[in-house]
């Protein structure tokens, strides 16, 4: 039953954490993730051929960590996606900006002078793609490279595009 199987997790969650100085709760996790977690016991069928000791609460005490577990990794992909959107929203400023050639002269000219400071096979590897268009196919085939070191090169001139822009971009987005 799984109302019965939810009121029995929190009965167990919130005793596990009463001593804890930040107690976690069943509720803390998304309510889709609970939800799914708890269709999935419910129904587990365990032939149970002898029993000895403390079977029950190894059982219990064994749902409950695995369950727990389960939660806390699924919250901490959540921190990491949310992480990784952010900083893709950051890095997408960046290429649309400098990809869309603004015609602003100080924002031009501060693009110009961070694509100058950066280190020589990264420098000429974001110019053939962005002055010359080419693609990252025709770029590593120019200089003899694979296509992933372009690519590789590729980001670390978008953040060091970034840090050297970001008090220039910052009054731009503002």
């Amino acid at each position: 039953d799984a109302r019965w199987l939810r009121t029995h997790l929190e009965h167990l969650t919130d005793a596990q954490e009463a001593g804890q100085a930040l107690p976690w709760k069943v509720t803390d996790a998304p309510g889709d993730f609970t939800d799914g977690m708890i269709g999935r016991l419910v129904g587990i069928e365990m032939p149970i051929e002898s029993l000895v000791g403390k079977w029950k609460a190894s059982v219990v005490s064994y749902l409950f960590t695995a369950v727990r577990n389960h939660a806390l990794n699924e919250l901490k992909k959540i921190t990491v996606r949310r992480s990784y959107e952010s900083e893709y929203a950051e890095n997408k400023t960046v290429e649309y900006l400098v990809g869309q050639n603004i015609k602003e002269g100080k924002f031009r000219n501060s693009v110009n002078k961070a694509v100058e400071r950066l280190p020589e096979k990264c420098r000429e590897i974001f110019q053939l793609s962005r002055n010359d268009g080419l693609t990252y196919d025709e770029i590593a085939e120019y200089l003899k490279i694979s296509k992933k070191t372009v690519e590789n090169q590729m980001g670390i001139a978008f953040k060091k595009l970034r840090e050297i822009l970001k008090p220039v971009l910052s009054q731009i987005i503002e």
